[in-house]
């Protein structure tokens, strides 16, 4: 079975060309950049990549998100079922990949002279928002039900409607609905 571009949604493109420009930008050493005062010095750096500490879970959770969508859209085979969707895990992943991008860029400290985020670490925080963006549509278009949905179908803890605290209890909304309406005419009784 031959590979067919035309079949890959939208979304999946964006995931997969997401993570891939967010590899290239997070090699780039202006993640954060160093002031010194206009002065240089050879072999000094003013700037460092993405690839420091908690910045490298992040980005390899993002990285995580693309691998899922490339083995969904390229490979032979479907991805086993496990207790939540695959999509629902790519939201995750790229999310907390994208949070802890953006986290470890504004608490960085360390380095020479002043330190602030450089043109990369901007672009990769955006190119990650993106991502995510990108993920999370790609689930609503999957149509995947999240965790919490279907332990309140079941039952156990499904919310009630009249509680108090719920949109219902304060507009006054009716707990249970009128029967339909039948479209037959009421029947005459029996004649005596």
């Amino acid at each position: 079975m031959a590979f067919d571009p035309k079949t890959v949604r939208p979304n999946d493109w964006g995931v997969l060309g997401g993570a891939a420009a967010i590899f290239i930008v997070s090699l780039i050493p202006s993640y954060i950049s160093y002031d010194l005062g206009g002065v240089s010095f050879p072999g000094v750096p003013t700037g460092v990549n993405a690839w420091q500490s908690y910045a490298t879970l992040g980005l390899l959770f993002l990285f995580a998100a693309g691998v899922i969508v490339a083995l969904r859209v390229f490979a032979v085979t479907t991805l086993p079922e496990i207790g939540v969707g695959w999509a629902m895990i790519t939201v995750v992943l790229a999310g907390l990949g994208a949070l802890l991008v953006i986290l470890r860029a504004f608490t960085y400290s360390g380095g020479l002279g002043s330190v602030s985020v450089g043109w990369s670490g901007y672009l990769l925080m955006l190119l990650a928002i993106a991502t995510t963006v990108f993920a999370a549509l790609n689930f609503r278009e999957s149509g995947e039900s999240t965790p919490w949905a279907d332990r309140g179908a079941s039952g156990t803890n499904a919310p009630r409607t009249n509680a108090p605290g719920t949109n219902a209890h304060r507009q006054g909304t009716p707990q249970q609905s009128a029967p339909p309406a039948t479209s037959q005419p009421p029947t005459a009784p029996p004649p005596a």
